[in-house]
């Protein structure tokens, strides 16, 4: 269970509230230690449940209100959100004691100006990644890495990299409701934030 401690999240309004929670996902998008670094992500299956899995947190976007990950184009999250593109995400800072849930849609691009930037900002290490010989969630039979045999083991070169370049894609999701909730000793908060038609947001503060 999710335990409650000392009050330092700011509550005492809630477009400071909003701030913080958007301070907490841009610390996350740039420090791999921080707990918003890896949130859940959660599409619609093309069976209708839902799927989660982690994801890495490569950038976000306080004006627009967008997060960015990357995907391997044949991982079944890429058709799950062609045919239906709202998602979920939750997030939670056990030190903070604060959880976010976001609610979304997301759009994959693959050889768009944001997919190329992302690409090449990648590490050879990272593209290596996407020259895996199965798509994610493959059968395949027994315990395999799911990297070339020949790049096991070791860094690609910028040629051998390139090869996985047709498998990379990023999913950039549009926020359109934040939901947080701060654990505290003497009385938990919690609001909720929806962006309203002008691009603002319509905030709330609503019962833990």
């Amino acid at each position: 269970d999710l335990e409650a401690g000392e009050m330092d999240f700011p509550c005492r309004t809630l477009p400071e509230a909003l701030g913080a929670v958007w301070q907490a996902f841009e610390s996350g998008a740039r420090d791999r230690r921080h707990a918003f670094h890896t949130p859940g992500l959660v599409t619609v299956g093309l069976d209708g449940s839902p799927k989660a899995r982690i994801v890495v947190l490569r950038a976000f976007d306080r004006q627009a209100a967008t997060l960015r990950c990357h995907t391997d184009l044949r991982s079944p999250k890429v058709s799950e959100l062609a045919a239906d593109p709202r998602v979920s995400v939750l997030a939670y800072d056990s030190g903070a004691k604060l959880q976010v849930r976001l609610e979304g849609t997301a759009e994959v691009q693959t050889q768009t100006p944001s997919a190329n930037a992302a690409w090449t900002s990648s590490t050879l290490w990272a593209r290596r990644c996407y020259s895996a010989p199965f798509a994610p969630g493959d059968e395949t039979g027994e315990p395999h890495g799911n990297l070339p045999d020949d790049l096991s083991g070791r860094q690609p070169t910028e040629q051998e990299a390139e090869a996985g370049r047709d498998n990379f894609a990023i999913v950039q999701l549009t926020v359109e409701k934040v939901d947080w909730l701060f654990l505290e000793a003497t009385g938990h908060r919690r609001g909720l934030h929806v962006r309203s038609g002008s691009g603002g947001w319509t905030s709330s503060w609503i019962a833990p």
